[in-house]
């Protein structure tokens, strides 16, 4: 595993088990807020809060890991 890649699941791993179950339910598999929102018992808006701030995070610990 590439050191990305690594840096990726480390940041994963400081989100909340909220966010973190949005995120990979909805970029690794593909559904949509309101479909997540039906698999957890969550509000759609409510998994768009957990997408944003999840997302936000991420920015924050990983920066621009590409430099």
């Amino acid at each position: 595993m590439d050191d990305r890649a690594q840096a990726i699941i480390a940041a994963m791993a400081k989100l909340s088990r909220r966010q973190r179950t949005a995120i990979v339910l909805h970029y690794y598999g593909g559904y949509s807020a309101r479909e997540i929102a039906g698999l957890t018992g969550s509000a759609g808006a409510t998994v768009g809060v957990h997408l944003h701030r999840g997302r936000k995070r991420l920015r924050e610990i990983l920066g621009d890991i590409d430099e």
